[in-house]
């Protein structure tokens, strides 16, 4: 599938324009210099993303999702469980990379600053995005990719 494949493309470009803006930050960054607050237009500009697109690859996740478990369902047993399209691992992946701020000196109030899902035909997908993004961050806290975990995760 050819979005699959893009976004494939764009998460390995997003986690080398992260690494290549992280060396830049940590070079011009001073101790006495206190945390920014991020916002998601802020963040999202940094990556040349528009928060459009995102909610595009969202709308595309819980299509593609809601007709595989509709399928899965019908076909097969419920002894067996089937992993989700490559689209959605993809998707998942790139919406992963996204959520971290890019100056791991940020700080933000909440895990849901930079992608809160409002819409209600969304909310399942909401539901099933939140721990993973939760996850996400505390895998990048503790790598040392962000210094500060959001508040409401703290």
């Amino acid at each position: 599938m050819i979005k699959s494949q893009v976004l494939s493309l764009l998460t390995r470009l997003i986690r080398k324009w992260r690494y290549i803006l992280k060396n830049d930050i940590e070079k011009n960054h001073k101790s006495s210099d206190p945390p920014t607050q991020i916002t998601r237009d802020a963040h999202f500009e940094q990556i040349f993303i528009t928060w459009g697109f995102i909610k595009t690859i969202l709308e595309d996740i819980s299509a593609i999702k809601k007709e595989e478990e509709k399928s899965m369902a019908a076909n097969v047993s419920k002894e067996k469980q089937l992993l989700y399209s490559s689209f959605i691992q993809d998707g998942i992946e790139f919406l992963m990379t996204v959520v971290i701020p890019m100056n791991k000196h940020s700080v933000l109030k909440s895990y849901k600053d930079i992608i809160n899902i409002e819409d209600n035909y969304l909310k399942e997908l909401k539901e099933w995005l939140d721990p993973l993004i939760k996850t996400s961050l505390f895998m990048h806290y503790f790598n040392d990719e962000i210094k500060c975990l959001p508040f409401d995760l703290l």
